[in-house]
């Protein structure tokens, strides 16, 4: 487990992009009953998500929320020296997306960028590399993104995935800071656990063939084929618990850090029983926890930078926040990053 420290470094501003199309819980064919459709939406939280059009990809999501940050910070784009996308639905298998973005935001040549591929833990993983590359970069500006166009990867016939899962982009501006300022990170991973979340087909170990594309009935209600992504509910559910949240309790350890000194917890945005569950085993209040889930769904990558900003009101954020997040999942990899925010201006939610 990699726990650090990085200073001299903060975040400037948030910005977030969702498509305007909603799914409601409630239209959906895989929930027949009224029944069903409430026992749904009690237990995982979600009533609507937001799903992307064909023609828009979590790289114009997060282009989106850039720019807005670029024009709200007015910054010279001369002066970005870095761009890192954290996405698991590039635009192409190659280049990578931070490549392209660079040019559509017209950033400069001497831009460094890469992407990340990770899902739930993007977040703190992408804020811990940016922020370390940052530090190496005398007078330079970066930009984090992380998105994902989730409705991809989830068949429309599986009720494990296709009722859960959002589409979001954001941006994250970062630049120098005071060396008093620190970020504080725990970054871990469970390789073992591979299997909990996992779109099998369509990678090098297995090349896509035409037989990867066939529906197949998994059981009652799971229908998809090798290039869907397929999720072990309980799986994610007990790792959850019992790895992730004894994490937490050593970076509070580790930090001095407790629910009485957070202004806001964040937590990535999986689903009601287990946001609820590490809620109450943290002992953190409903009040300090943003929650998004029954507006957005699990968005994934963007959960996090989605909720810092529309899980409060504007006015919220004008003094200064002392902020945890904690990111896990897909990999199995988890992150927690504590830091705090004050004076960044409020940017409304983009929709597009």
């Amino acid at each position: 487990m990699a726990d650090f420290s990085i200073s001299g470094i903060k975040i400037s501003a948030i910005a977030a992009a969702v498509p305007k199309a909603r799914a409601e819980t409630t239209a959906t064919q895989l929930l027949a009953t009224e029944q069903e459709r409430q026992k749904y939406i009690k237990n995982i939280g979600i009533r609507s998500r937001r799903i992307a059009p064909d023609n828009v990809t979590a790289a114009d999501l997060c282009q989106l929320a850039a720019e807005k940050i670029l024009a709200e910070l007015q910054w010279h784009k001369a002066d970005v020296q870095l761009l890192v996308m954290v996405t698991q639905t590039p635009d192409y298998i190659t280049p990578c997306t931070a490549v392209l973005l660079q040019d559509r935001l017209g950033l400069p040549q001497s831009c460094l960028c890469f992407d990340i591929n990770l899902g739930c833990s993007a977040f703190p993983y992408g804020l811990a590399t940016a922020a370390s590359l940052l530090r190496l970069i005398p007078d330079g500006k970066g930009l984090l993104l992380i998105g994902d166009k989730s409705s991809l990867l989830v068949s429309a016939q599986d009720k494990s995935t296709g009722l859960l899962f959002s589409d979001a982009g954001s941006a994250i501006a970062l630049t120098r800071a005071d060396d008093e300022q620190q970020i504080h990170f725990t970054l871990a991973s469970d390789g073992s656990g591979y299997e909990a979340l996992l779109v099998k087909g369509g990678g090098a170990r297995h090349p896509t063939t035409v037989e990867q594309l066939a529906l197949k009935k998994i059981g009652e209600g799971v229908v998809r084929n090798d290039l869907n992504l397929q999720m072990n509910g309980i799986a994610i559910f007990n790792f959850a618990l019992k790895q992730v949240v004894p994490s937490i309790h050593a970076f509070f350890a580790r930090h001095h850090l407790s629910p009485a000194n957070l202004d806001a917890v964040v937590l990535h945005q999986a689903n009601k029983i287990i946001n609820e569950s590490m809620r109450k085993t943290l002992h953190l209040s409903k009040e300090q926890t943003l929650d998004i889930l029954s507006d957005f769904g699990n968005a994934s990558s963007a959960s996090i930078p989605l909720a810092l900003v529309v899980g409060k009101p504007p006015e919220f954020w004008q003094a200064a926040r002392h902020v945890f997040t904690c990111g896990f999942g897909v990999g199995l990899s988890w992150g927690c990053a504590s830091f705090t925010l004050q004076d960044i201006p409020y940017i409304p939610l983009l929709e597009v």
